[in-house]
Protein backbone atom coordinates (compact mmCIF):
# COMPACT_ATOMS: atom_id res chain seq x y z
CA UNK A 1 0.00 0.00 0.00
CA UNK A 2 1.33 3.43 -0.97
CA UNK A 3 1.54 6.00 1.80
CA UNK A 4 0.23 9.46 0.99
CA UNK A 5 2.34 12.24 2.47
CA UNK A 6 0.22 15.21 3.49
CA UNK A 7 1.39 18.56 4.77
CA UNK A 8 -0.95 21.06 6.43
CA UNK A 9 0.36 24.59 6.01
CA UNK A 10 -1.10 27.85 7.30
CA UNK A 11 -0.08 31.12 5.69
CA UNK A 12 -0.66 34.30 7.69
CA UNK A 13 -1.95 37.63 6.47
CA UNK A 14 1.37 39.19 5.50
CA UNK A 15 2.46 36.17 3.45
CA UNK A 16 -0.73 36.30 1.34
CA UNK A 17 -1.06 40.09 1.34
CA UNK A 18 -0.03 40.71 -2.27
CA UNK A 19 0.92 38.95 -5.52
CA UNK A 20 4.62 39.04 -4.71
CA UNK A 21 4.18 37.40 -1.31
CA UNK A 22 1.76 34.80 -2.60
CA UNK A 23 3.91 33.83 -5.57
CA UNK A 24 7.43 34.26 -4.23
CA UNK A 25 7.16 32.56 -0.88
CA UNK A 26 4.06 30.49 -0.57
CA UNK A 27 3.65 29.15 -4.10
CA UNK A 28 7.35 28.32 -4.41
CA UNK A 29 7.19 26.48 -1.08
CA UNK A 30 4.14 24.44 -2.13
CA UNK A 31 5.64 23.58 -5.53
CA UNK A 32 8.77 22.33 -3.73
CA UNK A 33 6.63 20.16 -1.44
CA UNK A 34 4.70 18.77 -4.42
CA UNK A 35 7.97 17.85 -6.14
CA UNK A 36 8.94 15.94 -2.97
CA UNK A 37 5.70 13.93 -3.16
CA UNK A 38 3.55 15.81 -0.66
CA UNK A 39 -0.11 16.69 -1.04
CA UNK A 40 -0.94 19.99 0.63
CA UNK A 41 -3.83 21.23 2.71
CA UNK A 42 -3.52 25.00 2.93
CA UNK A 43 -5.16 27.37 5.40
CA UNK A 44 -4.93 31.12 4.77
CA UNK A 45 -5.63 34.15 6.89
CA UNK A 46 -7.20 37.34 5.63
CA UNK A 47 -4.78 39.30 3.45
CA UNK A 48 -2.56 41.84 5.20
CA UNK A 49 -2.76 43.71 8.45
CA UNK A 50 -4.81 46.54 9.89
CA UNK A 51 -5.35 49.16 7.21
CA UNK A 52 -5.16 46.69 4.34
CA UNK A 53 -8.56 46.40 2.60
CA UNK A 54 -9.46 42.81 3.53
CA UNK A 55 -7.58 42.43 6.82
CA UNK A 56 -9.73 41.28 9.74
CA UNK A 57 -8.97 44.43 11.76
CA UNK A 58 -9.98 46.61 8.81
CA UNK A 59 -13.26 44.75 8.40
CA UNK A 60 -14.01 45.07 12.11
CA UNK A 61 -13.17 48.78 11.84
CA UNK A 62 -16.12 49.20 9.47
CA UNK A 63 -18.42 48.79 12.45
CA UNK A 64 -17.30 51.82 14.48
CA UNK A 65 -19.92 52.33 17.18
CA UNK A 66 -22.45 49.97 15.65
CA UNK A 67 -20.55 46.91 16.91
CA UNK A 68 -22.49 47.04 20.15
CA UNK A 69 -25.69 46.38 18.18
CA UNK A 70 -24.28 43.46 16.21
CA UNK A 71 -24.83 39.86 17.26
CA UNK A 72 -21.87 37.50 17.65
CA UNK A 73 -23.21 35.58 14.65
CA UNK A 74 -22.96 38.73 12.51
CA UNK A 75 -19.46 39.47 13.83
CA UNK A 76 -18.36 35.96 12.82
CA UNK A 77 -19.87 36.47 9.38
CA UNK A 78 -18.02 39.78 8.93
CA UNK A 79 -14.68 38.42 10.13
CA UNK A 80 -14.94 35.39 7.84
CA UNK A 81 -15.19 37.62 4.75
CA UNK A 82 -11.45 38.37 4.74
CA UNK A 83 -10.52 34.68 4.98
CA UNK A 84 -12.99 33.73 2.25
CA UNK A 85 -11.64 36.38 -0.13
CA UNK A 86 -8.08 35.30 0.64
CA UNK A 87 -8.93 31.62 0.01
CA UNK A 88 -10.40 32.37 -3.42
CA UNK A 89 -7.49 34.62 -4.47
CA UNK A 90 -4.91 32.14 -3.18
CA UNK A 91 -6.61 29.15 -4.82
CA UNK A 92 -6.72 30.99 -8.15
CA UNK A 93 -3.00 31.80 -7.91
CA UNK A 94 -2.13 28.18 -7.12
CA UNK A 95 -4.15 26.91 -10.10
CA UNK A 96 -2.48 29.50 -12.34
CA UNK A 97 0.88 28.07 -11.25
CA UNK A 98 0.02 24.43 -11.92
CA UNK A 99 -1.08 23.42 -8.42
CA UNK A 100 -4.62 22.02 -8.36
CA UNK A 101 -6.52 23.93 -5.68
CA UNK A 102 -10.10 24.47 -4.52
CA UNK A 103 -11.13 27.24 -2.12
CA UNK A 104 -13.40 26.09 0.71
CA UNK A 105 -14.83 27.44 3.91
CA UNK A 106 -14.41 25.35 7.05
CA UNK A 107 -17.98 24.07 6.68
CA UNK A 108 -17.40 23.12 3.04
CA UNK A 109 -14.31 21.19 4.14
CA UNK A 110 -16.44 19.22 6.60
CA UNK A 111 -15.68 20.99 9.87
CA UNK A 112 -18.61 21.11 12.28
CA UNK A 113 -18.64 23.37 15.33
CA UNK A 114 -20.96 24.13 18.20
CA UNK A 115 -23.16 27.24 18.00
CA UNK A 116 -21.03 29.51 20.22
CA UNK A 117 -20.37 32.37 17.83
CA UNK A 118 -16.98 34.11 18.26
CA UNK A 119 -15.70 31.17 20.35
CA UNK A 120 -16.97 28.00 18.66
CA UNK A 121 -15.46 24.61 19.47
CA UNK A 122 -14.81 21.98 16.81
CA UNK A 123 -17.16 18.99 17.02
CA UNK A 124 -16.45 16.96 13.86
CA UNK A 125 -14.15 16.88 10.85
Amino acid sequence: MKTVKIIVQKFGGTSVKDDQGRKKGTCTYLICKKEKGYKSVVVVSAMGRKGDPYATDTLLGLLYGSAQHMTNREKDLLVSCGENISAVVFSSMLNENGLKAVAMTGAQAGFVTDKEHTSAKKLLT
